[in-house]
């Protein structure tokens, strides 16, 4: 708690200070380490309340309940640092004179050294407890040693030069808090949407599991993260020909145990004896390449299911808008329902990677922003560079 207790202290000294020389800057510096301290609150309760165990309700635990108070820490740092932004952006237009304080530059001044050591402090205990969060924690603490480092600047050099850069500083800091209220709904974001896993874990589990000889190639592996250290793994392990059903399935759960003792992850294991079947891949081919965008086939496997065979195919499809997506999702369906008979295939829809929706999604409402607004922005800045003008020619 070491952190929240400074960064109360400071937010205190810092809003003092603030308001003594009617400094917008200096405020919103302050509200900055109130917002470290709130964040560093909201994270120690999810801690505490994402440890506790699995029960009857919540069978995988109550691990992602810290991922909701953290998007709601990230909401709360993006409304404020709107506030903020807000109120820099009325005294660019109406700059008023800051007072210098002795108070004020001590106070400043004894922060800087406080974030830095609390940059130290916190990057030491992340090496060794090896913290993910309190490593996040110490670039933020030196990140704030900077935004508070350019305010004391900005204010020395109006009390020097008469310049009154006092409120864009106070919007530049007001930037700062909105991007890391982003950054941290973007990352809380993925996480709850279920983020895929990185290249070297995929690879990792495949490797370790091929090395039983009973399976020839793993599949499909997905991972699940209930927050907490609780991941569960689930992947399809294509059995190697001539060998019996029983024997497979003891390979499966010895694998299972040897998954949990080397990487601490729950397996779910779906063994499959794969049919090669160069018919059905034909005729998958051939009608795939009938579609206006062809989309990749990414897997396919034939499998027996007593009266049929199931042929399990992954697609990997561009982006395109909700209702094109339906059509022509709806369009491959059709065509794979005329398989030949004997054979029924399920179908799976996969993004190709980089083509998440929500990147293009708003790269799309960006580019279709009416051009009325644009036109009004660049008045706006046009506005706020003679205002600065005026306001760092005129005398004080």
């Amino acid at each position: 708690m070491l952190n929240v207790l400074l960064n109360i202290l400071l937010f205190v000294f810092k809003y003092t200070g603030g308001k003594l020389i009617r400094s917008v800057s200096v405020t919103s510096d302050a509200f900055n380490n109130l917002m470290d301290a709130v964040t560093t609150m909201f994270a120690w309760i999810g801690v505490k309340v994402s440890a506790v165990g699995a029960g009857e309700n919540h069978p995988n635990g109550h691990g992602k309940f810290e991922w909701i108070i953290a998007l709601l820490s990230s909401g709360s740092i993006i409304l404020v640092g709107w506030e903020l932004f807000k109120e820099s952006v009325n005294v660019i237009l109406d700059p008023k004179e800051t007072v210098f304080s002795v108070f004020t530059l001590v106070v400043l001044i004894i922060s800087i050294c406080v974030k830095f050591f609390m940059y130290l402090y916190n990057k030491n205990q992340g090496l060794k407890k090896d913290s993910e969060a309190m490593k996040a924690v110490s670039v933020d603490c030196l990140a704030d040693t900077v935004s508070t480092t350019a305010v004391l600047a900005s204010l020395i050099i109006n009390w020097v030069t008469g310049l009154r850069i006092d409120g864009w500083c106070g919007a530049l800091v007001a930037l700062f808090i909105i991007y890391n209220g982003f950054k941290e709904l973007g990352e809380i974001t993925d996480k709850i949407m279920g983020r895929r896993a990185s290249d070297d874990d995929i690879k990792k589990i495949k490797e370790f599991a091929l090395r039983n000889s009973c399976f020839m190639d793993i599949t499909n592996i997905l991972f699940e993260d209930y927050g907490n250290g609780r991941i569960k793994v689930s992947f399809n392990a294509i059995a190697n020909e001539g060998i019996e059903t029983e024997r497979l399935l003891m390979s499966a759960a010895n694998l299972k145990f040897r998954i949990f003792s080397e990487f601490g992850y729950l397996t779910n294991i779906n063994v499959e004896k794969i049919i090669a079947d160069d018919e059905i891949r034909r005729f998958i081919e051939d009608n795939l390449n009938a579609v206006e965008i062809p989309p990749t086939i990414k897997a396919l496997r034939v499998s027996n299911a007593g009266g049929y065979k199931l042929v399990e195919l992954e697609l990997g499809i561009e982006f395109m808008n909700s209702k094109k997506m339906e059509e022509y999702k709806s369009s491959i369906n059709e065509k794979m329902e005329n398989a030949p008979d004997g054979y029924k295939v399920l179908t799976q829809f996969l993004l190709n990677r980089y083509e998440h929706w929500h990147r293009n999604e708003i790269m799309g409402r960006l580019c279709s922003v009416p051009k009325t607004i644009s036109r009004a922005f660049r008045l706006f800045i046009r506005e706020c560079g003679r205002h600065l003008h005026r306001s760092v020619t005129e005398p004080l």
